[in-house]
Protein backbone atom coordinates (compact mmCIF):
# COMPACT_ATOMS: atom_id res chain seq x y z
CA UNK A 1 0.00 0.00 0.00
CA UNK A 2 1.60 3.64 -0.58
CA UNK A 3 1.72 6.12 1.70
CA UNK A 4 0.72 9.22 1.39
CA UNK A 5 0.10 12.29 4.05
CA UNK A 6 -3.50 10.79 3.97
CA UNK A 7 -2.82 7.25 4.36
CA UNK A 8 -0.74 7.92 7.10
CA UNK A 9 -2.82 9.98 9.43
CA UNK A 10 -5.12 7.04 9.02
CA UNK A 11 -2.94 4.64 9.48
CA UNK A 12 -0.72 6.04 12.84
CA UNK A 13 -2.38 5.55 16.18
CA UNK A 14 -2.69 7.98 18.65
CA UNK A 15 1.22 7.63 21.13
CA UNK A 16 2.96 6.43 18.65
CA UNK A 17 5.88 8.42 17.75
CA UNK A 18 8.36 8.47 14.97
CA UNK A 19 11.32 6.38 14.64
CA UNK A 20 14.75 6.66 12.86
CA UNK A 21 15.33 3.74 10.13
CA UNK A 22 18.18 2.44 12.16
CA UNK A 23 16.01 2.22 15.02
CA UNK A 24 13.21 0.22 12.63
CA UNK A 25 16.03 -1.93 12.00
CA UNK A 26 17.05 -2.63 15.53
CA UNK A 27 13.33 -3.38 16.30
CA UNK A 28 12.59 -5.86 13.89
CA UNK A 29 15.82 -7.05 13.79
CA UNK A 30 17.00 -7.67 17.11
CA UNK A 31 20.58 -9.08 18.31
CA UNK A 32 20.70 -12.31 18.35
CA UNK A 33 20.32 -13.97 22.13
CA UNK A 34 23.49 -15.83 23.63
CA UNK A 35 21.52 -18.84 23.39
CA UNK A 36 21.05 -18.17 19.46
CA UNK A 37 25.00 -17.73 18.98
CA UNK A 38 26.02 -20.97 20.98
CA UNK A 39 23.93 -22.71 18.68
CA UNK A 40 25.00 -21.58 15.61
CA UNK A 41 28.35 -22.16 16.63
CA UNK A 42 27.28 -25.79 17.42
CA UNK A 43 25.81 -26.48 14.26
CA UNK A 44 29.00 -25.47 12.59
CA UNK A 45 31.01 -27.03 14.21
CA UNK A 46 29.02 -30.13 13.88
CA UNK A 47 29.17 -28.61 10.18
CA UNK A 48 33.01 -28.65 9.77
CA UNK A 49 33.35 -32.02 11.25
CA UNK A 50 31.16 -34.01 9.07
CA UNK A 51 32.67 -32.27 6.48
CA UNK A 52 36.46 -33.63 7.53
CA UNK A 53 34.64 -37.01 7.94
CA UNK A 54 33.18 -37.03 4.78
CA UNK A 55 36.51 -36.07 3.18
CA UNK A 56 38.69 -38.42 4.92
CA UNK A 57 35.77 -41.56 4.67
CA UNK A 58 37.63 -43.22 2.02
CA UNK A 59 41.51 -42.39 3.69
CA UNK A 60 40.14 -44.30 7.16
CA UNK A 61 38.94 -47.40 4.69
CA UNK A 62 42.27 -47.74 3.23
CA UNK A 63 44.47 -47.00 6.19
CA UNK A 64 41.98 -50.12 8.08
CA UNK A 65 42.78 -52.36 5.14
CA UNK A 66 46.43 -51.39 4.95
CA UNK A 67 46.44 -49.91 1.56
CA UNK A 68 46.79 -46.22 2.35
CA UNK A 69 49.92 -44.35 0.65
CA UNK A 70 52.18 -42.25 2.77
CA UNK A 71 51.21 -39.42 1.28
CA UNK A 72 47.17 -39.58 2.04
CA UNK A 73 47.99 -41.36 5.48
CA UNK A 74 49.66 -38.23 6.25
CA UNK A 75 46.86 -36.00 4.67
CA UNK A 76 44.64 -38.41 7.05
CA UNK A 77 46.70 -36.94 9.86
CA UNK A 78 46.34 -33.27 9.42
CA UNK A 79 42.60 -33.54 9.26
CA UNK A 80 42.49 -36.09 11.81
CA UNK A 81 44.48 -33.07 13.74
CA UNK A 82 42.26 -30.46 12.16
CA UNK A 83 38.82 -32.42 13.91
CA UNK A 84 40.64 -32.47 17.08
CA UNK A 85 40.78 -28.73 17.17
CA UNK A 86 37.29 -28.28 15.49
CA UNK A 87 36.30 -30.50 18.47
CA UNK A 88 37.67 -28.64 21.38
CA UNK A 89 36.01 -25.27 19.72
CA UNK A 90 34.04 -23.82 22.72
CA UNK A 91 30.26 -22.67 21.77
CA UNK A 92 29.84 -20.76 25.02
CA UNK A 93 32.19 -18.25 22.87
CA UNK A 94 29.43 -17.15 20.43
CA UNK A 95 30.84 -15.14 17.81
CA UNK A 96 33.93 -14.91 19.08
CA UNK A 97 34.73 -18.16 18.18
CA UNK A 98 38.16 -18.52 16.08
CA UNK A 99 37.78 -21.37 13.70
CA UNK A 100 40.95 -23.51 12.73
CA UNK A 101 41.95 -23.28 9.59
CA UNK A 102 41.51 -26.87 7.59
CA UNK A 103 44.37 -28.53 6.12
CA UNK A 104 46.14 -27.06 2.68
CA UNK A 105 46.53 -30.73 1.13
CA UNK A 106 43.47 -31.63 -1.15
CA UNK A 107 41.37 -34.40 0.28
CA UNK A 108 40.55 -36.36 -2.58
Amino acid sequence: MPVNKDTWENSVKDGWIAISYKEAMKLTNPPKTKEQLIAEVEAQKQHLIAEANQKTQLWQTQLLLGIITEEDKASLKEWMLYVQEVQVVDPSLGAAVVWPTPPASPAR
